[in-house]
């Protein structure tokens, strides 16, 4: 065995000084520049460069398969995409074992039906190879027969021929007959590059197959123009299979250097080619072999190592051979526990080899008769065909029309044979068929129970919005219906804050559906959550019931976050008050430093640090089922539209990019989960001291021309009359078309302060600024909108207004934005 410095360097140079000249990789990749990209001739020529590129860099082929994927699933071209994505599993059972194709295997289940012929023929030869691979040969060999049939009414080519090989690799006898006769019509057509590639693939086989009756020296030429072959073409894979032959025959000899300097070729080669499965096959075969030379420490070396390279691959052949390998190794150290336990494990593996075996066995014994029977039929006609020659003088007659009967004879059990066969392949193909219906089948109805869930919310979120809002419309219009009739002045102040308290009422209950939605933006900054869950703590227990028991457990390390403090406290606020209805004498928070967590509804991926903050309660808890839905408006188990609470908190940690979740049981209280991006860098920004309102007095207001635009007059008539009470009365429009034709007619030495809405029918509120800016570059526009959505702010970036409004607004509002624009425009006059 060679050290592992002389495997490293004469793996670089072999990778270094490999055969250039990939034939049948160029002549695919020169015929794609021909043709137009996204065409079904473009996709059948990169299925074939990827069945060229396996031959000769495994990598390479596995990427090209890769793009072949994506680009057909962009094409739509659903077939060629389940054939590259069964290229891929093949390619990659080789490069990194077995689980690491089961993604790609899973992509190219069923895809390829109903496709083109030769699409679903390489589907076909690529799903037989990984099953070869996998040690599925009865399978592997449905699936070959199933190519060659698919293959053999098209002009004789590569699919053709790497069926027929396929075939040949399980029942020889019929697979060499006719790969004899596809060489032949290659060498008639003049195909010279198909023919050198299959020729000497198939010379390769021959010997591979009687490698027990061969003389080293004797096949040494052929072995040597098989290699010069495969060295020509690029070939890699052959040019390994070759190295491994030799090492076969020097085993059959018992020459043991040869064998070993062979097996090192071959590893050394396959490693350049990339596939690491069968390079760990003759590493085992190594070990084997220092064993049998007394090499016992070089040998344990040589398997622990080989153990750590197959670890978690699934190449349970090379497991159970290097099972047998540590078997023998125990032996030799006269380890009798050892050798007692790996040999029970032997067997458990042999009985499930067995049962494989047997239905190889069968199949292969099935068609080994129907090969004989057809054998032997033909050589009764040869000799029937001989007496008849003989007595041609006499009887010609007799003889073309016996002849002929036999013909007709023969052709009838050709005819009967190939029935049997397309039988099988319909039967075959109806069963995929039903199993395909029976999923589209299965995602319609789950499909279908999703959407009854999300109507079923829905419809609860439309009850709990009707009934809230229900609520506050009956104070307005009772209290303005009051006020209307009111005579004193004491009552219809008493009625004018009534109907303001409902309002404001109606403003939180719509930014507690945005802040659900995760419409409204959260304004945040670094702070360390210790702080502000201590100041919390203090607010949650003003407002919890005095039962209620609130204690911390912070920890000592800073925790920092960005967060918008607000919403931070308005989420604690909520989970504290479902543990007050829940029934809970004691509520603990605790904080804590994690991983996000994947939630798909949030559209988490689960990496990174997060800040873990849990509140655990011991109340009378919930059901799996109640928990599942404890997150939907409105959802509860007291009574019919409870609210919003629990549902506002999803949307806020939502809303800061994090996750929450529930675990409760009922009777053993509840724990809510919340996790929040982790700040790394630990600077905390304090909060900036709100702005002073600068007051304008009545009087003290410019002549300004004021325009309101909007097209609800509800709103142009309170806006309007706001204005007036701060002394700049102005004038309405009902639409952008309306608005202009206004400014046209003012009077442009007056500035000009305009009110417009975003949302118009006739005309955006975006269009109607950029319309004004051409023809009053003076004036002054706030852009005034009900959503708070990253459409809004979009918006606003793109127009860059003097200011916003968000509706609803007050008189206070609406004086800090005239107090700072009036000023500014009659100072820039």
């Amino acid at each position: 065995m060679v050290s592992p410095l002389r495997f490293t360097v004469t793996a670089a140079l072999m990778l270094a000084t490999a055969p250039g000249q990939v034939c049948l990789a160029d002549a695919c990749t020169a015929r794609l520049h021909e043709l137009p990209a996204a065409s079904s001739q473009a996709f059948l020529v990169r299925l074939e460069l990827v069945e060229a590129l396996r031959r000769c860099d495994l990598g390479e082929g596995l990427r090209q398969a890769q793009e072949l994927w994506s680009d057909a699933n962009d094409a739509g071209a659903p077939a060629v995409a389940a054939a590259a994505a069964a290229q891929a599993g093949l390619l990659l059972h080789s490069l990194e074992g077995e689980p690491a194709c089961q993604v790609w295997l899973a992509r190219a289940e069923g895809g390829a039906e109903g496709a083109l012929p030769e699409v679903l023929a390489d589907w076909c030869l690529a799903r037989a190879g990984q099953l070869c691979l996998a040690g599925e040969h009865a399978d592997e060999l449905l699936l070959a027969l199933r190519a060659q049939e698919l293959s053999e009414q098209q002009v004789c080519g590569s699919r053709q021929m790497r069926a027929e090989l396929a075939i040949m690799h399980n029942v020889p006898l019929r697979g060499e007959l006719r790969v004899r006769r596809h060489l032949s019509e290659l060498r008639a057509r003049g195909d010279q590059l198909l023919l050198e590639v299959f020729d000497a693939q198939f010379r390769f086989e021959l010997l591979s197959g009687a490698q027990a009756s061969l003389e080293p020296k004797q096949v040494e030429p052929q072995l040597r123009a098989i290699e010069e072959a495969a060295e020509k073409q690029g070939n890699r894979w052959l040019f390994a299979g070759v190295a491994g032959l030799r090492a076969e025959l020097a085993h059959a000899s018992d020459d043991l250097e040869q064998r070993r300097h062979w097996l090192e070729q071959s590893h050394l080669r396959l490693l350049a080619y990339g596939n690491q499965m069968l390079a760990c096959q003759d590493a085992d075969v190594l070990a084997e072999l220092a064993v049998r030379r007394g090499e016992l420490d070089e040998a344990g070396r040589l398997i622990e190592e080989l153990q750590g390279r197959i670890d978690g691959r699934g190449w349970r052949h090379i497991e159970r051979n290097l099972l047998v390998t540590r078997h023998m190794l125990a032996e030799a150290r006269g380890d009798g526990e050892s050798t007692m336990r790996l040999a029970a494990e032997l067997e458990v593996l042999d009985s499930g080899q067995a049962v494989k075996a047997r239905e190889v066995a069968a199949i292969r014994e099935r068609l080994h008769r129907a090969e004989v029977a057809r054998a032997e039929f033909e050589q009764q006609l040869q000799a029937e065909r001989l007496r008849f020659a003989e007595r041609a003088q006499d009887t010609w007659m007799y003889g073309a029309l016996v002849g002929g009967s036999l013909l007709l004879a023969l052709l009838g059990v050709s005819w009967f044979a190939r029935g049997r066969l397309q039988r099988s392949n319909r039967a075959l193909a109806a069963q995929f068929e039903r199993a395909e219906a029976a999923r589209v089948e299965r995602e319609a109805l789950e499909e279908r129970v999703r959407r009854i869930e999300r109507a079923e919310g829905l419809g609860t979120l439309a009850a709990g919005v009707a009934h809230d809002f229900n609520n506050l419309l009956t104070g307005i219009l009772g209290s303005a219906e009051l006020l209307r009739d009111e005579e004193s002045a004491a009552a219809r102040s008493q009625h004018v804050e009534s109907i303001l308290a409902s309002g404001r009422q109606g403003a939180r209950l719509c930014r507690q559906l945005q802040v659900y939605d995760a419409d409204a933006p959260a304004v945040k900054a670094p702070h360390d959550l210790r702080a502000v869950l201590r100041e919390a703590c203090t607010m949650l227990s003003a407002v919890s019931s005095p039962r209620l028991v609130i204690d911390l457990e912070l920890g000592d390390e800073p925790v920092v976050a960005d967060v918008d403090r607000g919403r931070f406290e308005q989420v604690l606020l909520n989970l504290v008050q479902n543990a007050r209805e829940s029934g809970a004498g004691n509520v603990h928070i605790s904080l804590a430093r994690g991983q996000l967590a994947i939630d798909h509804a949030s559209a988490v991926d689960g990496d990174g640090p997060a800040a873990v903050i849990e509140v655990r309660d011991d109340g009378s808890g919930m059901s799996p089922e109640v928990a599942a839905r404890v997150f939907d408006p409105y959802f509860s188990t007291k009574f019919p539209g409870r609210g919003l609470g629990l549902a506002v908190a999803f949307g806020c940690v939502r809303r800061h990019g994090g996750t929450i979740d529930v675990d409760s049981r009922p009777g053993g209280g509840t724990t809510f989960r919340v996790r929040l991006p982790l700040r790394e860098a630990q600077v905390v920004i304090p909060a900036p001291p709100p702005r002073a309102v600068v007051e304008h007095p009545r009087q003290a207001m410019p002549r300004v021309t004021m325009l309101v635009v909007d097209d609800e007059p509800q709103v142009r008539t309170v806006l309007l009359a706001m204005l007036g009470r701060l002394g700049l009365p102005g004038q309405a429009a009902a639409g952008g078309e309306q608005a202009l034709a206004m400014v046209a007619a003012a009077d442009p030495a007056e500035p000009l302060l305009m009110f417009v809405d975003l949302s118009m029918p006739d005309m955006g509120g975006a269009e109607v600024c950029e319309r004004v800016r051409v023809t009053r570059p003076d004036a002054r526009v706030v852009l005034m909108s009900g959503h708070v959505a990253e459409h809004f702010e979009q918006v606003v970036r793109q127009v860059e207004p003097d200011a916003t409004l968000g509706k609803p607004f007050d008189l206070d509002e609406v004086r800090r934005v005239l107090a700072r624009l009036v000023d500014d425009m009659v100072s820039s006059r």
